[in-house]
């Protein structure tokens, strides 16, 4: 009766290279590009003045493309929904102590918030809970 044959299997770890170009870097290329109309030209005069491994293509096209548009090369903001500012805790947390009893939808409609913001201002999880159950509790 035969072994049977175990195949060696090799993990190797991906080498992931993740670089980082500094603005003025950025700003170099994408005025290459500008003047030379051509990534190749641009990437071997990056390898020339900065004696590293050069910008993709469509990194250094982005960053032409930003500094038409834009003026600069600065990447976007994050959008997204704004965070709980400390006013509007506040108007939750008095608006609670005045009406402990009051649901958080009634609540949120009454303060012209989003329910959902105001139920996870009283969550029991929120930080703000403990403070706000120690005002009850007076």
């Amino acid at each position: 009766m035969p072994k049977s044959k175990k195949k060696k299997v090799f993990h190797q770890k991906k080498k992931s290279f993740e670089y980082k170009w500094t603005i003025k870097q950025k700003m170099q290329c994408a005025q290459w590009f500008d003047e030379y109309k051509s990534v190749t030209l641009v990437r071997r005069e990056y390898r020339r003045m900065f004696n590293e491994k050069s910008p993709s293509t469509t990194s250094i096209r982005s960053w032409h493309q930003k500094l038409m548009e834009t003026g600069n090369v600065l990447d976007k903001k994050i959008t997204g929904r704004p965070s709980l500012s400390h006013e509007i805790v506040d108007m939750v947390r008095k608006d609670y102590l005045r009406s402990p009893e009051k649901s958080a939808r009634k609540r949120a409609q009454e303060l012209g918030l989003c329910h959902t913001s105001v139920s996870k201002i009283l969550n029991a999880s929120s930080p703000l809970s403990s403070v706000l159950r120690d005002y009850s509790q007076i």
